[in-house]
C-alpha cells in the first residue's frame, strides 16, 4: 500500500512514524483510503472497486468545513487532572460549535500552535469520533519526562556582522575587554610584515563610521574573531 501522510493531518516531524502506521491500520480496518488534497478525479488505473477498497470523497480545498478522511488531534495539559477536563471540554466544542469551524485551520492551531506539556493524549478517526474520544473514562494519557535544562550555547560568526566601531563602548567601559584586544594586537603585529595588518584592532573597533572598509574580509574577520575572544573573556571574568 503506497500513500502519504501528510494530506491528512501535515507535518509530524518525530511523531511520522507513528502517525503513518496509525493510518495504515486504521486503511486496513475500514478498507477504505482517506482523501487526498488537490485530487478531483481517481486514477482509472486504480481499480479500487476491483479490490473492494472504498476511497473516501474529494479532500477538502482550504476554507471548507467538510469532514471527510482520517484526522489526528493532539491534546496535553501540565497534569492529569487539567488533561481530562481539556479532553471533556475539547469534545463538547466539537459536538456543537465546532460542526462549523474550518478543519484545516482547527487542526493547525490544535496541532501545530499550541504549547505541548508532559502529559498528552491524542485521537485519531473521522470528525464526527472526535468527541466521543476525547470523552471517555478510557482516555489513554501519557507522562513524558521532563526534558533537561539545556547547557548556554555561544555560536560565533566568521564574519558579516561587522561594522566601524562597533566595540567602541566595550572598549572604553570594560578594562578586561580592552587588554584582551591589546594582547590580540601584539600578536598581529608581530607577524611577518606582508602578514600584519595595518591597522590596530583598538583603532578598527572604535574608529568612526566609514572610516575603514569593514566588509574586506581581512579587516572583517580578524575584527569579528578578536571582538569573539575579548567576548568570552570579558564574560568569564
Amino acid at each position: 500500500m503506497i500513500g502519504g501522510l501528510k494530506p491528512s493531518i501535515g507535518h509530524s516531524e518525530g511523531a511520522s512514524g507513528i502517525s503513518s502506521l496509525l493510518k495504515v491500520i486504521i486503511r486496513l480496518e475500514n478498507r477504505t483510503i482517506p482523501a487526498t488534497i488537490g485530487i478531483t478525479e481517481i486514477n482509472p488505473a486504480i481499480k479500487h472497486r476491483e479490490w473492494n477498497v472504498e476511497i473516501n470523497g474529494v479532500s477538502t480545498n482550504r476554507g471548507s468545513t467538510k469532514r471527510s478522511g482520517t484526522v489526528l488531534v493532539v491534546c496535553s495539559a501540565k497534569s492529569r487532572q487539567s488533561l481530562v477536563q481539556s479532553a471533556k471540554s475539547l469534545s463538547k466544542w466539537i459536538s456543537n460549535p465546532g460542526q462549523n469551524t474550518n478543519v484545516e485551520d482547527f487542526l493547525y492551531t490544535i496541532n501545530i500552535c499550541r504549547s505541548r506539556f508532559a502529559f498528552r493524549s491524542f485521537v485519531v478517526g473521522e470528525w464526527d469520533s472526535l468527541a466521543t474520544g476525547f470523552n471517555t473514562p478510557d482516555l489513554e494519557i501519557e507522562e513524558l519526562n521532563s526534558p533537561k535544562p539545556q547547557a548556554l550555547t555561544f555560536i560565533f560568526t566568521g564574519q558579516g556582522a561587522q561594522w566601524n566601531g562597533m566595540a567602541r563602548e566595550l572598549l572604553r567601559n570594560f578594562a578586561v575587554f580592552a587588554d584582551c584586544i591589546s594582547r590580540l594586537d601584539m600578536i598581529l603585529q608581530a607577524l611577518p610584515p606582508d602578514s600584519a595588518p595595518s591597522r590596530t584592532l583598538d583603532y578598527l573597533l572604535s574608529c568612526a563610521e566609514g572610516a575603514e572598509k569593514t566588509n574586506d574580509a581581512r579587516i572583517s574577520q580578524t575584527a569579528c574573531t578578536a571582538v569573539q575572544i575579548a567576548l568570552v573573556n570579558l564574560l568569564r571574568y
